[in-house]
């Protein structure tokens, strides 16, 4: 497709109806439809779409795409994006193409837990720390980022093996077991330390989820007395002081056995949605199996259909008259 020299317009309702109408699309897929685009619009009512090819086109900015929940297939490639954005409502995408456009930073991603085919080989990005962006993907697989000046240093390929646990190719490479230990080796020290660091920042969180204003302080025992000051009279006081250390000690202690107890629960719900993720996984793939095994199965009788042959009894017909004859 040849953009440079086409008129570009802008993609409308009129557009959408045809191109659903005459490719059949059933609302499933639109792919290889729209040339010369320059927004991405009125898509909102496409809430079934799964595939959505926009390559080639003059596209500046990702947007529009807020309605389409059930996406898991994006092509953007080839056309003028130069940020990352407008992606947070897409939290089904498997595979995401961006290459061949003006990006230089890798962001706004963080929606995309699901994603495992990351394409953005030939933009602008420099730094090794686009490739730290990424560790929050978890079921990455595949990155593709030949053709970017970061792709060029001599550190890229193993950096990006080692801070990438799950990825299994990387631009035209296929991860073997000695790069990833050689990654590992080089930089076993700065994975330590991210480690540790995501691992404060986990506690920090939580500690500030579960928070409670002044536990530690006064307080929460003065606010016991407010409405009896008189208990708190000079000949309590040494025994309201026992306590009021006591009752801080208990409180905290009941924090720390809270936050446990939270910590546990979310280890939990994390191993239970893991496997959930897994069973579906797992259906989805038997259910495809089944459909192709019955598509196969229907095509083959097609062929053998009584319509593709002549008939037992048209053929003895045919047998007499040559005899008659």
């Amino acid at each position: 497709i040849n953009v440079m020299n086409s008129q570009p317009t802008l993609m409308n309702t009129r557009m959408l109806m045809d191109a659903t109408r005459d490719e059949a699309l059933n609302i499933k897929k639109l792919s290889d439809l729209f040339t010369d685009i320059l927004k991405i619009d009125i898509l909102h009512d496409f809430t079934s779409l799964v595939k959505l090819d926009l390559f080639h086109n003059l596209i500046e900015k990702i947007e529009g795409l807020d309605s389409l929940y059930n996406l898991t297939w994006l092509n953007l490639s080839y056309n003028k994006i130069t940020k990352i954005e407008g992606l947070d409502g897409l939290k089904k995408l498997e595979v995401l193409n961006l290459s061949n456009n003006n990006i230089s930073r890798l962001e706004n991603m963080d929606a995309l837990q699901n994603l495992s085919h990351f394409l953005v080989a030939n933009n602008l990005i420099k730094d090794l720390d686009n490739v730290l962006y990424l560790t929050r993907m978890k079921k990455l697989y595949e990155l593709y980022m030949v053709g970017n000046p970061v792709s060029d240093g001599e550190e890229y390929t193993l950096f990006s093996v080692a801070f990438l646990p799950k990825l299994r190719y990387l631009d035209d490479t296929l991860i073997n077991i000695e790069i990833r230990e050689e990654a590992s080796m080089k930089y076993q020290q700065q994975l330590h330390e991210l480690a540790k660091r995501k691992n404060q920042k986990q506690q920090r969180t939580e500690a500030e989820n579960a928070f409670v204003e002044d536990i530690d302080g006064s307080s929460l025992f003065n606010s016991l007395f407010k409405d009896n000051p008189e208990v708190l009279r000079p000949h309590f006081l040494d025994c309201a002081l026992t306590l009021e250390v006591q009752m801080k000690e208990l409180c905290l202690h009941l924090f720390e056995v809270g936050l446990a107890e939270h910590r546990c629960r979310q280890t939990e719900l994390r191993s239970f949605y893991s496997g959930q993720n897994e069973v579906e996984t797992f259906y989805k793939q038997k259910t495809s199996q089944i459909l192709a095994e019955f598509d196969e199965q229907r095509t083959q009788a097609s062929r053998f259909s009584p319509r593709n042959f002549i008939s037992h009894d048209a053929l003895h017909t045919e047998a007499l008259g040559d005899v008659t004859a």
